[in-house]
């Protein structure tokens, strides 16, 4: 099984720069630097764990299936949606059954295909063409290797890259007529730009949300796995009881409601992201304006140049891990801190 790295200082480095009397604003991982809410952490912080959760986290199926117009039995709730991604793999794409990846991207499609003893097909997008999906080779592809599973990530991780609901429906009918599924993962659409291009669950496709990036609570575990009724329960059968923890569950319901939380920290992040996509023209990064809220910078050697920025304050993470050692992903920050942020790459630019 491939083993993958992810962005955020582990307790270690944390440690060790402590100690050395560092202080770092970690741009490793996407999270809203906003969040999370008080309100959501005073849910979890007066949660009740003395007693165990519902099996089945229904009151948190219930409450998003409410959101959005769908049934309960069509949400599925897990310990983040990673637990949901390989639950999926090994639903669907078990015992030698082939999953279509497209690179670069998150890591743990690969790794929970692996795990559960399907194959890997790969089709990687080019720096050359901006990472952007060639959509006739992948069509094409998908009539030739008929996958069980199609993972789109969507904006895709690193490379914030985004397919309109025209391109992902096209995706989507030609892997049904392939007998497969499209999982898209939307775990970056919260803060998409410039438009909302997410999509619905339907017989032949998989949604996953994540509570995560918006409302800045990793630390949680909680992801949704949006579907029809029959894969919904497909996929639950394979998944063990209490998936949710009790304060999980209280900042996940919390969280629902700070709709007014979210469209601020939206409407703030879009405009730093459009600031700093600017000033990063103007200082020579080849790097365009995503549509999630992270970018991904050229910078030669993507390891040294991490330990360098660590050096000034800043973790990015290095991209080494997708494929792309000689490239950086650095989240959008506050916007006090984007003054800072680019003095410090400059600092750092060999």
């Amino acid at each position: 099984m491939s083993e993958v790295a992810h962005g955020s200082l582990d307790d270690g480095e944390r440690a060790r720069l402590a100690a050395a009397g560092i202080r770092v604003t970690d741009l490793s991982a996407n999270i809203n630097p906003y969040g999370p809410h008080r309100r959501v952490v005073r849910a979890a912080r007066m949660a009740d764990f003395a007693r165990y959760p519902a099996t089945d986290a229904a009151e948190l199926r219930e409450a998003y299936a409410g959101a959005l117009g769908l049934s309960p039995h069509e949400v599925l709730a897990g310990n983040g949606s990673s637990e949901l991604i390989y639950l999926v793999a090994r639903a669907f794409a078990s015992d030698g059954r082939t999953a279509m990846v497209v690179e670069p991207t998150f890591g743990e499609y690969r790794a929970a295909v692996e795990a559960a003893g399907g194959h890997v097909h790969e089709l990687r997008s080019k720096a050359e063409d901006g990472f952007a999906l060639d959509l006739e080779a992948l069509v094409a592809r998908i009539d030739a290797v008929r996958p069980a599973l199609l993972f789109i990530c969507n904006p895709n991780n690193p490379t914030g890259t985004v397919l309109d609901r025209a391109a992902m429906d096209r995706l989507t009918a030609a892997t049904a007529a392939a007998g497969g599924r499209v999982v898209v993962d939307e775990a970056y659409m919260d803060l998409a730009r410039p438009l909302d291009e997410s999509v619905r669950p339907g017989p032949a496709r998989l949604v996953l949300r994540s509570l995560t990036k918006l409302h800045a609570i990793p630390g949680l575990r909680v992801g949704l796995l949006l579907g029809c009724a029959d894969d919904i329960a497909t996929v639950a059968r394979l998944q063990p009881p209490w998936p949710v923890s009790v304060p999980a569950m209280a900042a996940a319901l919390q969280a629902l409601r700070e709709e007014r939380f979210a469209r601020d920290s939206v409407r703030r992040l879009a405009r730093t992201r459009t600031r700093m996509a600017l000033l990063l023209r103007e200082g020579g990064w080849v790097s365009p304006e995503p549509a999630a809220n992270f970018f991904l910078v050229h910078v030669a050697d993507g390891a040294a140049f991490r330990g360098r920025m660590i050096g000034h304050g800043f973790a990015v993470r290095d991209c080494a891990s997708f494929g792309l050692p000689e490239y950086v992903r650095i989240a959008v920050p506050r916007d006090e801190m984007v003054e800072p942020l680019m003095a410090a790459l400059k600092e750092c630019r060999v």
